[in-house]
């Protein structure tokens, strides 16, 4: 970077956000907030990384966390813009130079309610792929949008994909059952989500039922509940969540694996 973003306080410098793997094994790409890019890189021979070079956003959008879906015929990267509250989503190009190109065709706030709604005021956190790619969820963050027994709640928006062309349809927002969910992680049958939420007072994480035939999370009453009185000095606690399913080398063949940062 040779100047800060449009946000000056977290623009001023790189910020790598996440690391994604493509459905090939192939190719890395690193979202990062701070210079509005998608850094791409080659798995080399030796399974060292080679960098593509960055695939820019539009300025201020802060890519955080994407994911890949094989399509049909093609392959789509969805990726969050922290700082807009925005979905985008790309059709991959896998290029005769050995490159990763990027060609954009979704542009939208986390909730489908218009690019720009609560932009710089709600933080989309999370995103994750479910059922092969047929859904897409995401966790926004100080949106306040949703209500939970009766408390304000922030929101978990899921979409179904169409695998020919990539479009996105909204399945429902749903209340995370808290505030601030940073993470949260779908059960392998897609019958469970658990919800962190890291600034709910004290911390709570949530499991709530979801139909994986239609996506919808059923968000009346958590099936359990856990909470702490830990936090980090500036209030939060919970911020990550992983289910514990899989036996040690046991590696089902649709993941995709990704680190947030």
């Amino acid at each position: 970077m040779d100047k800060p973003g449009p946000n000056a306080t977290l623009q001023d410098k790189p910020h790598p956000h996440g690391i994604v793997v493509d459905p090939t094994g192939k190719f890395v790409v690193v979202p990062d907030r701070g210079a509005d890019a998608l850094r791409t890189y080659s798995v080399g021979w030796d399974d060292r990384l080679v960098e593509l070079g960055p695939y820019f956003t539009a300025p201020g959008n802060g890519p955080r966390h994407g994911v890949f879906v094989k399509g049909t015929s093609r392959t789509f990267f969805y990726v969050l813009g922290e700082l807009t509250n925005s979905l985008h989503g790309f059709e991959v190009l896998y290029q005769d130079n050995g490159t990763l190109g990027f060609r954009q065709f979704y542009n939208d706030s986390a909730y489908k309610t218009g690019f720009g709604d609560l932009s710089g005021k709600a933080l989309p956190a999370e995103i994750a792929v479910a059922e092969g790619g047929r859904h897409l969820v995401l966790s926004t963050r100080d949106d306040g949008r949703s209500e939970y027994q009766g408390e304000r709640s922030d929101t978990v928006a899921t979409y179904s994909v169409d695998p020919e062309t990539g479009g996105l349809t909204l399945v429902g927002l749903t209340a995370s059952g808290g505030l601030w969910p940073r993470t949260f992680a779908i059960s392998r049958d897609g019958t469970l989500i658990a919800v962190a939420n890291g600034y709910s007072v004290p911390g709570n994480l949530l499991v709530f039922a979801r139909d994986p035939g239609t996506g919808v999370i059923h968000d009346e009453r958590a099936l359990a509940t856990w909470t702490t009185d830990l936090a980090l000095p500036d209030g939060q606690s919970i911020s990550h969540v992983a289910w514990d399913e899989e036996p040690v080398g046991s590696i089902p063949e649709d993941v995709t694996w990704s680190l947030a940062l």
